[in-house]
């Protein structure tokens, strides 16, 4: 079934990966905060820390060096 919906470089990755043996529902989790939730002083800091790095490699060339 994976061939059929997957690339084949990401089929051994998936089949790598273990099942859940309490067969709880996925969650989400906030990578940037110690507790996983998000706040919007984290989503800040994303934005104008990393966003930005991430913004200027790919708009290159730009004036901005100038």
């Amino acid at each position: 079934m994976l061939e059929n919906y997957v690339h084949h470089d990401d089929i051994p990755l998936i089949q790598s990966l273990a099942i859940s043996q309490d067969y709880h529902r996925d969650g989400y989790s906030w990578s940037y905060t110690r507790n996983g939730m998000y706040t919007v002083k984290s989503g800040y800091w994303v934005a104008t820390n990393l966003l930005k790095e991430e913004e200027l490699e790919a708009h290159e060339p730009n004036i901005t060096k100038l």
